[in-house]
């Protein structure tokens, strides 16, 4: 079984107490958000991209990425993004992300056996974001991912 590194937030339909907000964390678990302080206003969560871990699954690549990838012959028609599990970290040989926040958040929950798989895309920086721009950002941004494997090619177990 998949141990996931993201969840639903516990069971659908589980009970819990009139207006207690759930959470989950990194791990999939569960949680109460904090309470508000005495002003009514809650904390700023330490970690904000916890509530976008697994915010994608199952769905298909932006439209805009289709056609930059398209153009560069590559079809991604059929890709569905995925939530990446311990057991998948296990498996790969190399795990580049296209973010050093991304690479950060995996560090922080992967075993030591798998810290010397990871690392970031372009080596010393992000990949830029091309999301909410036009399609000559996204055509661009797609250049620069072809390009960068140059980094990778040969490198790779």
């Amino acid at each position: 079984m998949s141990r996931d590194l993201a969840g639903s937030g516990g069971r659908a339909g589980a009970a819990r107490p009139r207006g207690a907000a759930r959470q989950p964390d990194i791990h999939g678990r569960s949680r109460p958000h904090p309470p508000p302080d005495t002003t009514g206003r809650r904390p700023e969560p330490k970690q904000r991209r916890r509530g976008l871990i697994g915010k994608w699954r199952d769905q298909p690549a932006n439209p805009s990425v289709i056609k930059a990838a398209d153009r560069l012959g590559y079809d991604l028609s059929t890709h569905r993004a995925q939530q990446i599990t311990l057991e998948m970290l296990d498996w790969a040989d190399t795990v580049l992300t296209m973010e050093a926040a991304v690479l950060e958040t995996l560090r922080t929950i992967c075993t030591e056996d798998n810290a010397q798989k990871l690392g970031l895309y372009l080596g010393n920086r992000d990949v830029p974001d091309p999301m909410g721009q036009g399609d000559d950002v996204f055509n661009d941004c797609a250049v620069l991912i072809e390009t960068g494997t140059a980094l990778h090619f040969g490198r790779l177990p």
